[in-house]
């Protein structure tokens, strides 16, 4: 069974009108940005916490 909620989650965001960017990356688990994980990816998580400060200093600022 697939737990993959990209889709639906993609669909829920488009209609209801919210502004938002989506990725999944590639060879990564939910809890990858998180080094006390098990699924934790450095290279990832690295790259995903740059965007998102970004964003913070964009919009929270």
């Amino acid at each position: 069974m697939s737990w993959n909620v990209v889709p639906d989650l993609k669909t829920a965001l488009a209609k209801a009108g919210t502004k938002h960017v989506l990725e999944t990356i590639p060879g990564t688990h939910h809890g990858y940005c998180f080094a006390a994980r098990a699924d934790y990816h450095a290279v990832a998580a690295e790259e995903t916490w740059v965007k998102l400060f970004d964003l913070w200093d964009r919009n929270l600022k």
